[in-house]
């Protein structure tokens, strides 16, 4: 993370102990952790729409299919249990945690290109 905040300041020609975070927002750049999410967001909204290889329908299981009853996030997907942090890192752990914190608009983009856009903003819009 420092080298590309090293980097976006040089890009910038700012002092090195200036603030990264509104550079990143002026050049449109998403930070590593921040692109890291939306490729896994990116694989979700796959999923969820049914753009992924057969070799992923089991991947990631809904929670409707783990209750019998309505819950509150009966239309998201089930987080598996982790115990370790190297598990927490996962992508089966991540992707559903990831995916329920989205607002239903973005769920329910149509496109892929769009789903990008909105997503890559919405991540913006925090620095």
């Amino acid at each position: 993370m420092t080298g590309q905040k090293r980097a976006v300041r040089y890009i910038a020609n700012v002092p090195n102990r200036s603030e990264s975070s509104p550079l990143f927002k002026k050049f449109n750049i998403l930070k590593f952790r921040d692109l890291r999410d939306s490729i896994i967001l990116l694989l979700m909204f796959k999923f969820a729409h049914n753009l992924l290889p057969t070799v992923f329908c089991d991947y990631f299981t809904s929670v409707s299919n783990v209750h019998n009853y309505n819950t509150r996030h009966s239309a998201g997907y089930y987080i598996s249990f982790a115990r370790t942090n190297f598990r927490k890192q996962s992508v089966k752990f991540i992707g559903p945690r990831l995916w329920n914190s989205l607002s239903i608009d973005l769920q329910q983009c149509s496109t892929i290109p769009l789903f990008k856009k909105k997503v890559k903003m919405q991540y913006l819009e925090k620095y």
